[in-house]
């Protein structure tokens, strides 16, 4: 995916959001599922779906260790 890239995000997804307070703005980390992370700012909200501007993609790797 070729950032920056605008997607849609779901019902329950913009329900979450407006549960919390977040408001149009207001920066976001969103996982992939795979090890990675999207550095996100939300664009709009609405009742049934909300927009989301992904803006940097981090790969997590995750390690450890016995000390």
């Amino acid at each position: 995916m070729a950032l920056p890239a605008t997607i849609e995000v779901g019902e329950e997804v913009a329900r979450h959001l407006a549960v919390l307070r977040l408001q149009p703005g207001s920066d976001i980390s969103l996982f992939d599922g795979g090890g990675g992370e999207f550095a996100a700012r939300i664009g709009v909200i609405g009742k049934r779906s909300a927009s989301v501007d992904l803006r940097v993609y981090i790969d997590l790797t995750l390690c450890r260790a016995v000390v």
